[in-house]
């Protein structure tokens, strides 16, 4: 009777033994923002051989324990193997997943399936444990600012009205001073020196001509006298003597005569009578 008490005490702590296969998982729910990576990870108390990862769009990695390079493998991953890489510790028991560039459609349940290693055994002969995840993709909202413009004033001149738009912030100071500036280079210094030799040169060219005008009606006279090696050079109004008004009028008289011998006859007394 005690033997058989002990055989069935035996087989019970066996099979709770056996049915201790348990599952602990790293966050149930978590928020993470558009772009940014994310962690899953499924931890047993003994070992496993088979793990899944499922996203909410039906996307799937499977990984397996391979006994005979004693490491785990990954033996299919549809739709995620670009963004996931496996991020667990075996020795640890744990299966876990990192996630690249969280999208919109990573929003939801995520899943893990792992099964108890077997000896001998395949997919199927363990025990099963499904661990879940709640994510929540934070999507970034943009604002939009709306700016609303005031016309321009207007101002009417000559009875037409015209816009007047002064962009004052395109206008450099330092451009403005300088063009202020009375810009004394040779481009603007010679056209005002030839006017002025211009200018000399006509005043010269005047007096000249008012001198060599003088000088043909009599009214310079140059005196140059050598006396004793010595210049002299006056300048003096020329004293003419003046004639008799009757003797002016004979040799007048008489100048006639001789131009006009036929025309005009006058009579030898007193020829200032008949004229």
């Amino acid at each position: 009777m005690g033997w058989g008490c002990m055989v069935v005490t035996l087989v019970a702590a066996t099979a709770s033994t056996t049915n201790s296969f348990n599952l602990e998982i790293s966050d149930d729910q978590f928020s993470v923002k558009k772009g940014e990576q994310f962690f899953l990870s499924c931890q047993a108390d003994s070992a496993y051989e088979f793990c899944k990862f499922r996203s909410p769009t039906g996307q799937f990695c499977d990984f397996e324990w391979k006994r005979n390079i004693w490491n785990v493998t990954r033996a299919e991953c549809a739709g995620l193997e670009d963004r996931v890489t496996f991020a667990g510790s075996y020795d640890d028991h744990e299966c876990a997943l990192l996630v690249d560039g969280a999208e919109e459609s990573d929003q939801g349940l995520w899943s893990c399936e792992v099964e108890s290693y077997v000896l001998g055994g395949g997919r199927g002969s363990g025990w099963l444990r499904i661990g879940e995840f709640n994510v929540n993709i934070l999507i970034p909202t943009t604002t939009t600012t709306t700016t609303t413009s005031t016309p321009s004033p207007t101002s009417s001149f000559n009875r037409s009205s015209r816009n007047l738009e002064l962009d004052y912030a395109s206008y450099d100071i330092d451009t403005l001073q300088s063009t202020t500036k009375l810009d004394l280079s040779s481009a603007n210094v010679l056209p005002l020196a030839l006017s002025l030799v211009l200018i000399v040169i006509i005043i010269s060219i005047i007096a000249i001509l008012v001198l060599v005008h003088k000088m043909k009606n009599g009214s310079v006279d140059k005196v140059i006298t050598l006396e004793a090696g010595d210049l002299n050079t006056s300048f003096e109004e020329p004293t003419e003597p003046k004639e008799p008004k009757g003797d002016k009028i004979m040799e007048e008289v008489l100048f006639m005569r001789k131009v006009f011998p036929h025309i005009i006859n006058f009579p030898n007394d007193e020829p200032g009578l008949n004229l």
